[in-house]
């Protein structure tokens, strides 16, 4: 095997497919709809945990760039 890359889903949002939303665009959507109406977003816990999000479409490019390096 010359070259194996992994890539989680996890973090990711964006526009879904085949009617799907998951659990973390659905977080992001609604908070910025939030935002826009001038309200605080929700935010669930006390505060101590980090969530980093990526744009499904920069998952993409970075899957592509990766395949196409050496």
């Amino acid at each position: 095997m010359k070259k194996l890359i992994f890539s989680s889903s996890i973090a990711a949002y964006g526009e879904p497919g085949a009617g799907l939303i998951d659990e973390n665009a659905l977080t992001i959507i609604q908070n910025y709809d939030r935002i826009l109406r001038g309200e605080r977003p929700h935010l669930s816990g006390d505060g101590s945990e980090v969530h980093d999000y990526i744009h499904v479409a920069d998952v993409a490019r970075a899957n592509v760039m990766a395949m196409a390096s050496d």
